[in-house]
C-alpha cells in the first residue's frame, strides 16, 4: 500500500469556520477537505484520504475596559491561514492511471482549480468561506510493508488449501492397482507460485526502500 503524508496551508476568508471545536463540526470540515483533495488526484477515492488535523492561530481581542470586575472580549472571525495535515493511503488494488508521486501532489495542490474545488466542497457542506490561496509542502511517499506481505500470505493460504484439496482427492481415488492412496509431500504448482510471489514482493519492497 502506498502511503502519502503531507501538509498544505490554505488562505481563507474565515479561518475560524474551519478550526472548530465539536467533533461533529470537525467531521464536516474534514469530510469536505477529503473530498476536495481526492477530486484533485485522478483515481484517488475520498475514503483513501484522511485529514489528520486542521489548525490555525486565533486572536482574542479586548473590546472594552474592565466592567464590574470582568473583561469584555470578542473572538473575531478574521481572514487568515489554516494548516491542513493529510494522509493518503492507496491500496495496491486501486485503479490509478498514473503513479501518485510527490511531484504529482505539488502540482495538483496549487492554482485556482484546487482552491475553487475546496471552496465548492465547503459550501456544499454548509461552510461559507472562500479559499483564496494554497501552498503545499513536499509530501512523504512510502510503502506499507504489511499490506504487501498480507497479500502474499493470502495467496499462500489459498494455494495451500487448493493443494490440500488436490491431495485429498488423490488419496480418496487411490492408485490404479487398488487400495487407498497416500498423500504426496511434493508441493503443488500453485503453492510454488505463491511462494515465489512472496519472495518477489519482498524484493520489490527492498528495492523501493533503497
Amino acid at each position: 500500500m502506498q502511503v502519502i503524508t503531507g501538509s498544505l496551508v490554505l488562505s481563507v476568508s474565515d479561518k475560524d469556520a474551519l478550526v472548530v471545536e465539536t467533533s461533529s463540526e470537525k467531521q464536516v470540515v474534514k469530510a469536505a477537505l477529503s473530498s476536495a483533495i481526492a477530486s484533485s488526484l485522478q483515481g484517488v477515492e475520498e475514503d483513501m484520504v484522511q485529514i489528520l488535523s486542521v489548525t490555525a492561530a486565533r486572536r482574542l481581542e479586548a473590546l472594552g475596559d474592565w466592567v464590574w470586575g470582568a473583561a469584555l472580549a470578542d473572538r473575531r472571525l478574521t481572514a487568515g491561514s489554516v494548516t491542513v495535515k493529510y494522509e493518503i493511503r492507496i491500496p495496491p488494488t486501486a485503479s490509478i492511471p498514473a503513479p501518485v508521486t510527490a511531484s504529482t501532489i505539488s502540482n495538483a495542490f496549487v492554482g485556482t482549480g484546487f482552491t475553487s474545488g475546496i471552496t465548492s466542497a465547503m459550501q456544499a457542506a454548509g461552510i461559507s468561506i472562500d479559499v483564496t490561496g494554497a501552498s503545499v509542502s513536499a509530501p512523504t511517499v512510502s510503502y506499507a510493508v504489511d499490506s504487501v506481505l498480507t497479500l502474499g500470505k493470502q495467496a499462500t493460504t489459498t494455494a495451500e488449501e487448493e493443494a490440500t484439496a488436490e491431495g485429498e482427492a488423490t488419496t480418496t481415488a487411490g492408485p490404479a492397482g487398488g487400495g487407498q492412496g497416500r498423500l504426496g509431500r511434493t508441493p503443488s504448482r500453485s503453492t510454488r507460485h505463491s511462494r515465489a510471489f512472496e519472495l518477489l514482493a519482498v524484493l520489490v519492497l527492498i528495492a523501493l526502500s533503497c
